[in-house]
C-alpha cells in the first residue's frame, strides 16, 4: 500500500473513530421521567430530566401518553424549556387505570415510564419517592403546627382570665409567645414543601379550596402574632387581646380546614 492511501485511510479510520465516540454524547434518550396523576384535579405532570447542550436542537420533541393500549394524547414540541422540566396534561383517568407515557428524544432514544392509578397522588419514576417524602413531610408539619397552636390556647386563657379578673396571670407569657412563633414557622416550612409538591402535580397554587386556604390560615397567623405584639401598642390592650384571641381561634379553624383539605388531595381520605 501507498504511503499518501495508508495515511489517507489512517486518517478516515480516526474520523470515524472520533465521530462514533461522539455521538452518544451528543444524542442520547432523557436520563430521567417521572410522572404523576392527581386525580382530584385530572391532571397528569410529566417530569422530564434531558441534560443537552443546545435546548433548540436536541430536545424531547414528542410525548405520547395511553391509557391502556389506547393512544389518548400526543403533543410536539420544537424545544424544551430547561434540562428538567415538566408538562402537564389534563386527562381523565379513574382508579386502577393503567397509565403509559413514552417521551421522544428529536435525535435519538426514547424513554418510557407506566403506572396504575390509586386514589388522591400517584407517582411513578426516579423523583417518586422524593415526592412521597416531601408530603407525608408537609402533613406532618402541618398537622405538628396545628397540635401546638391548640395547646397553646390555655395557655393564652391564663393570661386572658388574669386581665379580666385583674389578677396576676399563671403560667409564662413567654414560653406562650415562643410557641405561638413556632407554629407560624412549622408552617412556613411546610408551605415550601406545599409549593413543591404543587409544581411536581399540577402547577396551580390556588387552584384548589386547599390552596386558599392554607393561605388565608398563614396570614391569619401572622396577623395573629402582631397582634399581640408591642407594635400593635397604640390600639391598646384590651383591643389587643380581643383581637388576638379572635384572630387564634380563626388560625386554628382555617388551620384545621387546611389539614383536611389537605388530606382530601393527597387521597388520604
Amino acid at each position: 500500500m501507498r504511503r499518501p492511501a495508508f495515511a489517507m485511510s489512517l486518517t478516515s479510520i480516526i474520523l470515524l473513530l472520533i465521530i462514533a465516540s461522539s455521538l452518544p454524547v451528543e444524542a442520547h434518550p432523557p436520563e430521567g421521567m417521572t410522572i404523576i396523576y392527581n386525580d382530584r384535579m385530572d391532571i397528569l405532570t410529566v417530569s422530564i430530566t434531558h441534560d443537552v447542550k443546545d435546548l433548540t436542537t436536541h430536545y424531547v420533541d414528542r410525548i405520547e401518553i395511553y391509557i391502556g393500549a389506547t393512544q389518548v394524547i400526543e403533543r410536539t414540541f420544537t424545544e424544551q424549556p430547561r434540562d428538567s422540566y415538566n408538562e402537564r396534561f389534563t386527562l381523565k383517568a379513574v382508579k386502577d387505570d393503567e397509565i403509559r407515557v413514552v417521551a421522544y428524544c428529536k435525535l435519538e432514544g426514547q424513554i418510557e415510564r407506566g403506572m396504575t392509578i390509586g386514589s388522591g397522588i400517584t407517582a411513578e419514576g426516579d423523583k417518586a419517592d422524593r415526592i412521597d417524602t416531601v408530603l407525608f413531610a408537609h402533613a406532618g408539619l402541618q398537622i405538628m403546627g396545628l397540635g401546638l397552636a391548640l395547646m397553646n390556647i390555655p395557655r393564652g386563657m391564663h393570661f386572658y382570665r388574669a386581665w379580666k379578673t385583674k389578677t396576676k396571670p399563671t403560667g409564662k407569657r413567654r414560653r406562650h409567645a415562643r410557641i405561638g412563633m413556632s407554629v407560624v414557622g412549622i408552617w412556613g416550612v411546610g408551605a415550601l414543601g406545599g409549593l413543591w409538591i404543587v409544581y411536581m402535580t399540577s402547577g396551580d397554587y390556588l387552584g384548589s379550596p386547599h390552596g386558599w386556604i392554607a393561605l388565608s390560615a398563614f396570614i391569619a397567623a401572622l396577623f395573629t402574632v402582631y397582634s399581640a405584639s408591642t407594635s400593635f401598642r397604640k390600639a391598646g390592650f384590651r383591643m389587643r387581646m380581643q383581637t388576638h384571641i379572635i384572630l387564634a381561634l380563626l388560625t386554628i379553624t382555617l388551620g384545621a380546614l387546611t389539614v383536611v383539605a389537605g388530606m382530601m388531595i393527597a387521597g388520604f381520605i
